[in-house]
């Protein structure tokens, strides 16, 4: 038996935890193994559906890239309505990461690297946002760590 392990699958589900490493930290035990298995339901969605799909109306891979942005600008939209309304980091949530990790795992499934580099992109503005506007665990946990220090 030869195991053969899938490179790029293997490189989103690392790009899909990074995505969960946030809410990791911000205490949420299962967050990684969410956001693997988000990363991998978006990967296997495209493997599942998208060639029958796209060969029965030959349009290409256009609708399936429209999709993954609109999924994109959707998490997008999402967080920054749940900045404004000043939803603590416990409540908010983190569903805008979870639809990040499934459109990382979709682009990988679609070997779109255009579309892979947007969606990490997105997860980076994403996490930028979160701590210019103070509600991002990672920064609050220095300020927890000199506590414990003194």
């Amino acid at each position: 038996m030869h195991p053969q392990f899938n490179l790029v699958l293997l490189s989103c589900l690392i790009l899909g935890a990074a995505a969960g490493l946030e809410s990791r930290l911000a205490g949420r035990k299962l967050a990684i193994a969410t956001h693997l298995a988000a990363t991998c339901l978006g990967y296997f969605a495209f493997a599942v559906s998208a060639t029958p799909i796209e060969s029965s109306f030959g349009v290409g891979t256009a609708p399936m890239n429209a999709m993954a942005i609109a999924f994109l600008i959707c998490a997008w939209i999402s967080e920054t309505d749940s900045l404004r309304s000043g939803e603590a980091a416990a409540e908010r949530g983190d569903a805008s990461n979870h639809v990040v990790a499934f459109v990382i795992g979709f682009a990988g499934a679609m070997g779109s690297t255009l579309l892979l580099g947007l969606s990490v992109a997105t997860m980076f503005g994403l996490f930028m946002r979160r701590a210019h506007a103070g509600c991002e665990p990672v920064y609050a946990s220095e300020l927890a760590g000199s506590r414990f220090e003194e």
